[in-house]
């Protein structure tokens, strides 16, 4: 970048920071805010603020919420310009969440490729992601996830076969016989089907599914737990239900 370029890129950024209302809520402070919360919030800085530069964004975020003045938003574009450091107020665990959302907002990406799904699942579930290794989520980090991703983006749910897998995969790892009635990891059970395939034994039967969910149904908003019941029918819908809580914890 030309050094008119970055003082361009500075004005720009200013120019936006400074006409900002301030707010008074701030949920950019706690690292254990709920996505949704921050995506409304976000909302007030304008539709365009998802795509704006990180140091602009939280800059405008800095002067909103935390109540910069214009001089320290100011000297904190400044140094970013000059030492490619990002000067803020708003918590790590915070900024990855915001950056979660960004990928959800605008791109596809979490709906096809598994690793990122995964990371922004870890944000999402209150987890710093490391992109250098694997990080699995449980079935029920899965369910939120969705829940989240959903919410943000009511009109697709289409997940590739890859992201299928992945979700699959954990529910296998948990002992989940079938997804078929979750509210939020359905789609995953054909894929649960050929992993229990392929790993020796066979996928349940059509009869066994569909009493498994009917016994979710049936007991959906009563008190009962594992340890209270002993044949594999309720047992299962049992894991289904606190899967699928997981992701109802999140919905405002």
């Amino acid at each position: 970048m030309s050094l008119a370029e970055g003082n361009l890129e500075k004005a720009f950024a200013k120019t936006i920071v400074s006409g900002m209302k301030l707010a008074t809520d701030n949920p950019f402070k706690d690292p254990l805010a709920n996505p949704l919360a921050l995506a409304a919030a976000l909302r007030s800085l304008g539709i365009e603020a998802l795509v704006w530069k990180p140091e602009t964004l939280f800059a405008a975020i800095d002067r909103k919420f935390n109540y910069w003045s214009d001089q320290k938003v100011g000297e904190a574009l400044d140094k970013f310009h000059d030492t490619g450091l990002i000067q803020t107020d708003v918590p790590s665990l915070v900024r990855q969440k915001i950056y979660a959302i960004r990928i959800i907002a605008t791109s596809d990406t979490a709906h096809n490729e598994w690793h990122v799904f995964e990371k922004v699942g870890c944000a999402f579930n209150d987890r710093v992601a490391q992109w250098g290794i694997v990080e699995k989520l449980s079935p029920g980090e899965c369910a939120r996830t969705i829940a989240i991703i959903e919410h943000i983006r009511p009109d697709d749910d289409n997940y590739s076969r890859e992201v299928r897998t992945y979700i699959a995969a954990s529910c296998y790892e948990e002992g989940m016989l079938t997804t078929s009635p979750s509210k939020y990891l359905s789609m995953c059970d054909d894929q649960l089907r050929q992993i229990m395939r392929q790993d020796g034994g066979s996928e349940i039967k059509f009869e066994m599914r569909n009493k498994i969910s009917d016994r979710v149904t049936a007991i959906r908003g009563q008190l009962r737990t594992m340890a209270m019941v002993e044949d594999i029918t309720t047992i299962q819908a049992l894991k289904i239900i606190a899967v699928d809580a997981c992701g109802d914890q999140v919905i405002p």
